[in-house]
């Protein structure tokens, strides 16, 4: 109804990008985080969100922080 109500869009278009649309959807179980846009500002701070918590995985600090973590343990 957005897009409906947008009127910027021919019918047909948006036809097709609902179908395109679904046919994302139906794989979102294949990934690892979901974020729905319907509030712009939530959906933005959702995927800063993510972006911190990918940077700050356990896989990439081991590695950069090896030296203090070492140091800590020691």
């Amino acid at each position: 109804s957005r897009l409906n109500n947008r009127g910027q869009d021919e019918p047909e278009t948006i036809k097709k990008r609902m179908a395109e649309a679904v046919n994302e959807t139906s794989h979102y179980s294949k990934y690892d985080f979901l974020i729905v846009n319907d509030k712009f500002e939530q959906a933005l701070a959702e995927l800063k969100s993510v972006v911190v918590s990918r940077r700050l995985h356990i896989s990439l600090q081991k590695d950069r922080l090896a030296n203090l973590i070492n140091e800590l343990l020691a």
